[in-house]
């Protein structure tokens, strides 16, 4: 158990084995390193060239999981370690080890001695020299420690620890790191003194003259050029056409590469960063290559809602088309269901869908109204795309009054703006509805192996949708039970990203709390966005409405059916006709507005009528009824009394006064003079001390009426 961890130059390994017995297949580990997914970085093992080791850090998150659980035991690998040099089972370094150390960390005499042999070639350069000298050094120590030149335990040593050293320090491999070669080369130089050691550790093909450079370079920006294309190359067709290339520019044989280090060219990762976008268009599997901005997932219901409409993968229903009509029956067509869904983003519950044969605005305006309806809120954003129903006058209009309830309304044009209802698609059909006998596989773009049905499944179905009268209907019925059974399954059933989520959508939404930004939204407000709008008169205080040949009468008078109270004389004395809203699937109450403004005035509940004959009369109704109506007269005549008694004059009286008796208008005259009769004494008194003249005789009548 002390191999499954081990510390190697700071960094945590464990076994390939180790791995294995956690339960992560070995075929995973090896095609993850290959192409570089999942974190897999292996090397090997320097104690045992034969074994791989996997950098623990590097590795993905559940594979992690997969080792502390059934490996582990709960106990990371760094305590691991601790642990195991606590017991003893990590053997300290030793002496030859030690001293290995010493020569890669200081330069010593020896290290100098070597190097006055390698500065003889001017063609290396000092870096390489002091790499060479430093390989001859560690030659020398490990012959110095070797007591039996028969036993292979000081060369194992020394062989671990100069796989280790190149590993971690980058160091040209110029000394072998398997003991049986290690052993060879120093027997060849200290037992048998056939050369020197400076002469035997060289760079690999130093002093062939005959050997021809390899155009490495010059291959590799060839092979980066053609990979770096939208038609895809294979490393193969990349590898012949750079050969037919050279051969056009006379290159000799000894100047090309082998088709291998076209491959491993290729794949590395250098080349996978700079061409990936290329070749897969920036999307999909270049996209891990791509910078992008992380987001948090919300944790408030109604943040953000998106909405979008797609055709639903299940057997076409039939329909009767009146345009195909034959003398022995109408043919059937053949249609698929169209959904429309408005999602939760923080939730992913669906608050509202629609189903209809085709995506048009009626169906997105429908599952609106669902999921406004269900919830009462209106979300802080509404984020859609440019379907087939956008644009149309009554969609802006929608549109433009969420804007003025500050919603904000964000249109985007591509599948990545709205991810989370994109993706919903592909689960619904993928996991629940799947289960339906009359599904009928993913789209033909799907490449996955489980994505269609065989030919003569499709076939069956067809034919017992078919004898069974599958309709549109059947369809709607069909969808909406899966619809219901994804709000209420957990997502850890399905979900690997949530496998500890132990809630179902339906249950997170009741959970979330609301977002600040949502807005409340009452009913008749509802009604005023979505409902459908006309204008009427009102005529015997009743308002008809005709909807699909239906007329429903909604008399103006306070109902306990209705919702909002309503004040009906008021109604009648300022409009001669009103704006009605309403819903076609309930016709039992209706909202009325003002035609000018749009205020709403409140909500009439239907009536078409009481029965007055037989044993079912409605007495109580009719009398309940008409009381009601003498209300709103007595309102009427009560406003019309307030209205009439604000004159100071009774016009009225004052037009008919010529056809009164002689006795009552002698009598208004009198009312009339007898105020003023003290003012005109004074003018009589005046008058007849002017200039010494005697008073003149007054025309009192004259004066009065011409006062009036």
């Amino acid at each position: 158990m002390q191999d499954i961890v081990k510390e190697i130059d700071g960094r945590l390994y464990v076994t390939i084995e180790s791995l294995t017995a956690a339960g992560i297949q070995k075929n995973t580990i090896v095609v993850g390193a290959y192409r570089g997914r999942d974190g897999w970085v292996i090397k090997k093992d320097p104690s045992d060239r034969r074994k791989s080791l996997v950098q623990w850090e590097a590795m993905a998150l559940r594979y992690k999981d997969l080792m502390l659980k059934n490996v582990l035991k709960g106990v990371q690998p760094q305590e691991y370690i601790n642990e195991q040099k606590n017991r003893g089972h990590i053997v300290q370094k030793s002496v030859i080890e030690i001293n290995l150390d010493k020569i890669v960390s200081e330069i010593d005499v020896r290290v100098m001695v070597y190097m006055r042999h390698y500065k003889a070639w001017n063609d290396r350069d000092e870096k390489k020299q002091l790499a060479l000298a430093k390989a001859c050094a560690i030659c020398e120590i490990v012959a110095s420690h070797v007591d039996n030149w028969k036993r292979y335990d000081t060369f194992k040593q020394a062989a671990a620890w100069i796989g280790t050293y190149q590993q971690g320090k980058g160091v040209p491999k110029l000394l072998p790191v398997h003991e049986i070669n290690l052993k060879r080369l120093l027997e060849r130089v200290y037992l048998r003194k056939e050369c020197e050691i400076w002469e035997a550790i060289t760079i690999k093909n130093v002093g062939n003259k005959n050997r021809k450079a390899k155009r490495h370079d010059e291959l590799y920006a060839w092979a980066l050029a053609m990979r770096n294309d939208g038609r895809n190359f294979s490393a193969a067709h990349i590898y012949r056409q750079c050969k037919l290339a050279a051969s056009l520019l006379g290159w000799e044989d000894g100047e090309f590469v082998s088709e291998q280090w076209f491959y491993k060219a290729l794949a590395k990762q250098e080349t996978k960063v700079i061409t990936q976008a290329k070749r897969f268009g920036g999307t999909g599997r270049a996209a891990k290559f791509s910078g992008f901005v992380p987001l948090r997932m919300p944790t408030e219901k109604n943040i953000l809602w998106e909405i979008d409409a797609t055709p639903i993968n299940i057997t076409p229903h039939y329909w009767e088309d009146p345009n195909e009509v034959t003398t022995k029956k109408k043919d059937l067509a053949m249609g698929r269901a169209v959904l429309s869904v408005v999602r939760d983003h923080a939730t992913q519950d669906i608050l509202g869908y629609s189903l209809d044969m085709s995506e048009n605005r009626h169906m997105v305006i429908n599952a609106l109204r669902m999921a406004i309806e269900r919830t009462g809120k209106l979300p802080y954003e509404l984020r859609y795309d440019r379907g087939s129903w956008y644009g149309t006058d009554e969609v802006e209009t929608i549109i433009k009054k969420f804007q003025g309830f500050g919603v904000k309304t964000t249109e985007t044009t591509s599948p990545t703006g709205k991810p989370g209802v994109e993706r919903w698609f592909e689960t619904f059909q993928s996991v629940f509805l799947i289960d339906s006998d009359y599904y009928i596989g993913e789209g033909v773009k799907s490449r996955r192996e489980n994505a269609h049905r065989s030919a003569d499944q499709l076939t069956k179905q067809f034919q017992q949708a078919k004898r069974e009268n599958w309709k549109f209907e059947d369809a709607v019925k069909e969808i909406a039970g899966y619809i219901n059974e994804y709000r209420k399954t957990k997502l850890s059933k399905y979900s690997k990203k949530y496998k500890n989520v132990d809630y179902s959508p339906s249950e997170l939404y009741n959970l979330f709390d609301d977002y600040e930004g949502s807005v409340n939204i009452e009913r008749w407000e509802i009604a005023d966005l979505l409902w459908k709008t006309t204008k009427l008169k009102i005529t015997r205080r009743t308002v008809r409405l005709q909807v699909h040949n239906e007329v429903c009468l909604f008399p103006l008078i306070e109902s306990k059916a209705a919702k909002y109270a309503i004040n009906a004389a008021d109604i009648l004395m300022k409009h001669a006709e009103i704006v009605v809203k309403y819903d076609e699937r309930d016709l039992s109450e209706v909202m009325i507005f003002t035609p000018d403004t749009g205020d709403f005035l409140g909500s009439l509940a239907r009536n078409d009528g009481f029965d007055g004959y037989g044993k079912d009369a409605e007495w109580g109704k009719i009398a309940e009824f008409q009381a009601k109506q003498k209300q709103t007269s007595e309102a009427i005549k009560k406003k019309a009394k307030i209205l009439m008694e604000a004159g100071q004059y009774d016009p009225m009286a004052i037009l008919a006064s010529h056809k009164v008796s002689k006795a009552a208008a002698v009598e208004a005259e009198t009312a009339a003079f007898l105020p003023n009769i003290a003012e005109m004494k004074e003018n009589i008194k005046r008058r007849g001390t002017k200039k010494g003249k005697a008073a003149e005789p007054v025309k009192v009548m004259d004066d009065f009426w011409g006062q009036w």
